[in-house]
């Protein structure tokens, strides 16, 4: 879970997490990965973790963003599977039961998307949607993708796969790169339908606006290079 300036709510969704995977009985550790937060993120979240021996924080000196936080965590993750959320539970972990059946049939990546149905998108923001959607598109068609969302970020990962894929950008760009090349190397990348729950505190409409046009220009970099990735198709695991 990579948090910047989440303070507000961290600790009531770390507590969920915890709470889902106590229930389910799975072996489990919780790794934050704090990217240079300015706000109270890094003593809420280290006071939240006192006493709790499946938490484990990891810092950035400062805000690299979510690909490098995604870089980080991956490396630091010590299971055999890897589970990539947002700080937000943007999506509940009740799919992750439908991602692990998804694994042991085959898959090497499984991601929750809301693209497959229209009742699990009702809530992504009127602004955020459709340069959403014709970005994954332009992805999914220039590079031949058999999935329809390699902008997301809610991830069930073979470790031993996650940790073979470059993840050569750092910020939000590094997460469509990662799935693209995981693709081209050859994993086998599958998607389950997935909800969208629209996050209740955080950044406004006219920051996302900005954002997304940065992202656009970022994005765009990052497909440029990936056009010339020809890599050797890697043995599947």
């Amino acid at each position: 879970m990579p948090v910047y300036n989440e303070g507000a709510g961290i600790s009531e969704n770390l507590e969920g997490i915890i709470s889902y995977m106590k229930g389910s009985r799975m072996p489990f550790e919780i790794i934050v990965v704090d990217d240079g937060s300015t706000d109270e993120t890094a003593s809420v979240i280290s006071k939240f973790a006192k006493g709790r021996r499946a938490m484990r924080i990891v810092t950035h000196g400062h805000n690299m963003g979510i690909g490098a936080a995604l870089r980080t965590g991956i490396r630091s993750a010590k299971g055999s599977l890897i589970l990539t959320v947002d700080s937000d539970l943007t999506y509940s972990l009740s799919n992750l039961p439908r991602m692990l059946a998804a694994l042991e049939k085959g898959a090497d990546i499984v991601i929750g998307t809301p693209y497959l149905r229209k009742e699990d998108r009702l809530e992504i923001p009127f602004l955020r949607y459709f340069p959403s959607r014709a970005g994954n598109l332009f992805d999914q068609l220039l590079f031949g993708l058999n999935f329809t969302t390699p902008t997301c970020f809610f991830r069930l990962w073979k470790a031993s796969v996650a940790k073979k894929i470059p993840i050569t950008f750092d910020r939000f760009e590094g997460v469509p790169e990662s799935s693209i090349r995981a693709s081209k190397l050859g994993y086998r990348i599958t998607e389950i339908p997935a909800k969208y729950n629209m996050r209740r505190t955080g950044r406004g409409a006219v920051k996302d606006i900005k954002i997304s046009i940065r992202n656009t220009f970022s994005h765009l970099k990052m497909l440029a290079s990936l056009l010339a990735f020809r890599p050797k198709r890697a043995s599947q695991s």
